[in-house]
């Protein structure tokens, strides 16, 4: 039997098995980012005609553009969802929310997941005296996760590399928030800059609460700009985003490399 192999980010970054050994005998490899596609190759020394990058994608027509409409004063409503793992930056996002308080400024943050750092961060929120503006909803479904991004006024994405080397991709959640029209506030780290761009988001650097508060100011003061980067980043999902352009590009390589009728 011949085989492809799909790999994401953390197989190339932290790998459990020798990517050369699996890469070895696969008729072809899809990558998800590029960032992943350039670190495999160093990795493996895989040919450029093996490797092929296919974003992630959704189903357009299920996560229609809504942009926000205009919002009496009320606190900023700032969005979180992934693994509460150290790659995800989380740390530096619950002392941004202090930053944001100690300023003045008011917001409150829902964090969607969990992981082995949320008992610190639960205790992190507590010392800073801001737990009061912390909703944790843990696990959800997808359909919840909808739901809360068309309350939120930003997603957050601030992302570093932990310890391990490990880093995030392009979260599928970052999509569907540029797709539903909601702002996106993130790092370049890994594949993220491969969605995040000025044109797109508001930019931070990793590992800076400073960085993602004066992002959160920006979008306070803002509104048109965040009204037009919100239509660039839709337009860039229905470029490179599309499920269903994606399933063709990978349906086409099963056909001219696999062999399949």
């Amino acid at each position: 039997l011949t085989y492809s192999l799909g790999v994401h980010a953390r197989d190339v970054h932290t790998p459990k098995f020798s990517l050369e050994e699996l890469t070895r005998d696969a008729l072809f490899v899809t990558v998800c980012n590029a960032a992943a596609q350039e670190q495999l190759c160093a990795a493996c020394g895989i040919s450029a005609e093996r490797i092929h990058l296919i974003y992630h994608g959704l189903i357009l027509d299920d996560w229609p553009y809504t942009p926000l409409g205009p919002k009496p004063e009320a606190p900023l409503q700032l969005l979180f969802v992934g693994r509460l793992v150290a790659k995800k930056g989380l740390s530096d996002l619950v002392r941004a929310l202090h930053r944001a308080k100690t300023a003045g400024l008011p917001c409150e943050l829902t964090i969607v997941g969990d992981g082995s750092e949320q008992s610190g961060l639960e205790t992190m929120a507590k010392w800073l005296c801001i737990d009061e503006l912390v909703c944790w909803r843990g696990v959800v479904s997808r359909e919840q996760v909808r739901q809360e991004l068309l309350k939120a006024d930003c997603l957050v994405v601030p992302s570093i590399v932990s310890a391990d080397g490990d880093r995030d991709g392009i979260p599928n959640v970052v999509v569907e928030a540029m797709a539903v029209g909601r702002p996106v506030i993130g790092t370049t780290v890994g594949g993220l800059g491969e969605a995040l761009f000025d044109e797109t988001a508001w930019l931070c650097e990793p590992g800076s609460p400073e960085s993602i508060f004066q992002r959160i100011r920006e979008i306070h003061a803002e509104p048109q700009l965040a009204w037009e980067k919100c239509r660039e980043a839709r337009r860039l999902v229905e470029r490179s985003f599309d499920a269903l352009a994606t399933a063709r590009e990978r349906a086409e390589l099963f056909r001219t490399v696999g062999g399949a009728s």
